[in-house]
């Protein structure tokens, strides 16, 4: 174990324009390692600068050596109003390969366990997303908004 904490939530993480994360859920590290770099996807979520609830995250971190971690911002962000089951912030963010489509790119697999604070032990079943990604590891816009699978 490392002697300091090498990842921390703050307050001015760029998650888009007009949004802010939702300071204080920052939890549930997922680390994975593709060729020589190291991910790690932290469980969140997104507000407007007002504070109104966006949705679900999951935030990206690169690293070459499991210390020096590097802010790259959302792999993908929930939308909590017109899909309330994804919850206000997403815990558990798991990112997967899951093979190769037809084309034969990369397919990977996002799961996330949908919170709903501030009520107590507020979870819903576990939530899925599939696609490519072309070129990073960041889920461009327009792919498919997450779906409940329970």
């Amino acid at each position: 174990m490392h002697p300091t904490l090498v990842t921390s939530q703050t307050a001015d993480l760029d998650v888009g324009a007009g949004r802010k994360v939702r300071f204080g859920d920052f939890r549930d590290p997922f680390v994975r390692k593709e060729g020589d770099t190291w991910f790690q996807l932290m469980g969140s979520g997104v507000q407007t600068s007002e504070g109104r609830d966006v949705g679900g995250t999951a935030l990206l971190y690169t690293s070459k050596n499991l210390t020096d971690w590097t802010y790259s911002g959302p792999l993908m962000v929930g939308e909590v109003a017109a899909h309330p089951k994804t919850g206000q912030v997403w815990e558990l963010p798991t990112f997967l390969p899951i093979g190769k489509d037809a084309q034969g790119r990369e397919r990977r697999a996002l799961l996330v366990n949908p919170a709903f604070p501030p009520a107590p032990a507020s979870t819903a079943p576990s939530t899925s997303t599939t696609g490519s990604v072309p070129g990073t590891p960041r889920l461009a816009a327009g792919h498919p908004t997450p779906q409940n699978r329970s």
